[in-house]
């Protein structure tokens, strides 16, 4: 369904815009991402102060708690009282504030705004999240995981283009780590159950 409805919003979103790239946008707009705070980014500080709410709320309150109980077993926190579909439904409401944000973003520091940009980062996301230690099953994984999962591909990504490598190769490689990651997590799993 996730994946469903994904094309499904990002066919709409191409029908509105008429693919049309949006360009002239206001000096303020850009000057957010252009910006620094303290000698660093703006964008920087963005998701330390991002990164610091979503990693209280998991594991400082009760929905953040709970989000992990229905990734580790469904029916057993089912069967705790907790609303596996609340929960859900909260996941993935945070999930989609922030991705517009993260498009907000993009757009300020790019200064256009495209229906087709930001094609595949749902990959990316995904694997720097196992890359830095969440499970495809669920139930585990960190803030600063994730953040580090995504350090590690933008330093490969910038190590491939200083060193000239083919951008085609470096899809392969990142397939290729993502395979080895979801392969090595998916051993665990099995280690955990003893199957």
């Amino acid at each position: 369904m996730t994946l469903a409805g994904l094309q499904v919003y990002r066919g709409l979103a191409l029908l509105v815009s008429g693919g049309m790239t949006v360009g002239g946008l206001p000096a303020n707009v850009k000057d957010f991402a252009r910006g620094q705070t303290l000698g660093l980014p703006n964008l920087f500080w963005a998701m330390v102060v991002v990164g610091i709410v979503i990693h209280y709320l998991l594991q400082y309150t009760r929905s953040g708690r709970y989000m992990y109980a229905i990734g580790s077993n469904a029916e057993a926190a089912r069967r705790q009282g907790i609303s596996p579909l609340a929960i859900t439904i909260l996941a993935y409401v945070l999930s989609s504030g922030l991705a517009a944000l993260a498009g907000i973003l993009m757009v300020s520091r790019l200064s256009i705004a495209s229906p087709s940009m930001a094609n595949a980062y749902e990959l990316q996301a995904i694997a720097a999240a196992v890359v830095g230690g969440a499970s495809l099953f669920g139930g585990r994984g960190t803030v600063l995981g994730a953040v580090a999962g995504a350090i590690l591909f933008t330093t490969m990504s910038n190590g491939a283009v200083l060193l000239d490598v083919d951008p085609f190769w470096e899809m392969v490689i990142e397939g290729l780590l993502i395979a080895l990651v979801v392969y090595l997590d998916n051993l665990q799993k099995r280690r955990q159950t003893g199957q």
